[in-house]
């Protein structure tokens, strides 16, 4: 059963007890998103991992829209390493700017201890984080 953690207009983060997946679905209002927002956002999500000690994180980035910085993915990783999971599956569109920043900051992120891979559909992320 999913467990809601958190809803705004911008992202929800789940957590499924049952299979130890921490999910955080991306809404395509992230393009109207400033970056305190983005920044509260990114926050809130690392304190969730944390308080549920989540070690599977799926981010559901599909429809992930906002820009961002090289100075914000910097942060963006600092943040990835503090929520210390062993893996994390993105589900994002290659065809979008913004999903090229996200895989600049998740490469930034693989120097982490965790794993990171990239999916196109939840079935296929969920598989290769439950293997």
């Amino acid at each position: 059963m999913l467990q809601i953690l958190h809803k705004d207009k911008f992202s929800e983060m789940l957590f499924d007890e049952q299979k130890g997946i921490f999910y955080h679905h991306v809404f395509p209002e992230t393009d109207r998103m400033e970056e305190e927002e983005y920044k509260t956002m990114i926050s809130t999500w690392r304190d969730a991992v944390l308080e549920k000690k989540a070690r599977l994180v799926l981010v559901n980035a599909l429809n992930f829209l906002f820009p961002m910085t090289p100075e914000l993915q910097e942060w963006s990783t600092n943040m990835a390493k503090e929520a210390n999971q062993d893996r994390t599956a993105f589900v994002m569109p290659q065809e979008f700017i913004a999903g090229l920043a996200i895989e600049q900051f998740i490469d930034e992120a693989n120097a982490v201890d965790s794993q990171t891979s990239y999916f196109a559909t939840i079935e296929e992320a969920e598989k290769w984080l439950l293997s």
